[in-house]
């Protein structure tokens, strides 16, 4: 259980390391005007959906991991 806690741990580290990665795309491909804000944060939860999903699939061996996602 404790190991569950610990990979809980790094996924939640990654994921907080990598959030750039999402506004990054959001933001070179919408552009945000206060009546659109709902689309944006739509956006981004499915950025971070996605970005758990890279974490899941990522090996080490092959690439930087902002690179793999």
């Amino acid at each position: 259980m404790e190991n569950t806690k610990n990979m809980e741990m790094d996924i939640n580290e990654l994921i907080k390391e990598n959030e750039g990665l999402i506004y990054y795309t959001m933001n070179k491909y919408f552009y945000t005007t206060t009546s659109e804000y709902d689309i944006k944060e739509d956006l981004a939860q499915v950025g971070y959906m996605a970005l758990y999903k890279a974490i899941q699939t990522y090996d080490e061996g092959r690439t930087e991991f902002s690179t793999y996602a």
